[in-house]
């Protein structure tokens, strides 16, 4: 038996909490070095600068050491925390558990994880979701999350976020928003309702342009939701690729969502 499943025997899941810098630690289980060496900062501050390793694909089977080694790392703010779980997953022994303790206050609280460096041309941005039922009321629930700027500035500023909103009957529906300049929410025009209690395939598409030739497009199990042609979209030389649990407010004030076989892909 590993030292990681030695760990999980012993209460079924495997809390790391957040910290100054962003690492990835599990007990005394560090994760092994990549080709050019173990993740940390650039000298111009930015984890990975170059092109972001692409087609890409985790399943926590090595625990998040599958961001570590590929321009990546997850944090969380203090009193929120992302761990492994045998239960709910998806595929193989684990999934990532990621929870927000809110406590009632309309501030911001997150959980995630990252990838960071120069994105493909055009891609697939993909991960499994469980959402367990009785969430409502979100504010600014947000699980998909791009933001960029350029190598070295560290005040990045938002793109492109899929967000959970809720209508009046109480159903919870995705939807994208862009977060720049004269920002704009991307809504269905017939929702499709969010299940809860079972997993779901989110997956965003991003044609990257700094003219009005790009494109985005929502799909949930394979059904797409929405799709925005012949825009800008993307002008930035390093973006960082957020995926997990952020909220400003959300009921209940302790939100666990579950993510697993997260994948960008260069075609559907």
């Amino acid at each position: 038996m590993s030292l990681l499943s030695a760990l999980l025997a012993l209460g079924g899941s495997l809390w790391l909490s957040a910290c100054s810098e962003p690492r990835v630690v599990v007990g005394e289980l560090k994760c092994p070095l990549n080709e050019g060496g173990a993740a940390g900062r650039n000298e111009d501050g930015s984890f990975n600068s170059g092109p972001l390793p692409a087609p890409w694909e985790t399943s926590f089977e090595d625990s998040f050491c599958g961001y570590e080694r590929d321009a990546g790392f997850c944090y969380a703010d203090p009193g929120s925390g992302y761990r492994l779980v045998t239960s709910p997953v998806r595929t193989g022994p684990f999934a990532a558990a990621f929870e927000l303790a809110l406590n009632g206050e309309e501030v911001p609280h997150q959980a995630r994880c990252v990838r960071e460096g120069v994105l493909p041309d055009a891609a697939y941005y993909g991960a499994w979701f469980y959402i367990p039922s009785g969430s409502s009321d979100p504010n600014n629930w947000n699980l998909v999350h791009f933001q960029g700027g350029t190598p070295g500035d560290r005040q990045l500023a938002g793109m492109w976020d899929v967000n959970v909103r809720q209508d009046d009957s109480g159903m919870l529906a995705l939807y994208v928003a862009d977060t720049r300049p004269l920002p704009h929410d991307y809504v269905q025009e017939d929702p499709v309702p969010l299940p809860t209690d079972r997993w779901f395939h989110l997956e965003f598409y991003l044609k990257r342009a700094a003219d009005e030739t790009g494109e985005i497009a929502l799909f949930q199990d394979d059904e797409e939701l929405l799709r925005v042609s012949e825009i800008v979209t993307d002008d930035n030389e390093l973006v960082q690729w957020y995926v997990g649990n952020f909220a400003n407010a959300i009921t209940p004030a302790e939100s666990t969502l579950y993510v697993d076989d997260v994948s960008i892909r260069l075609e559907r």
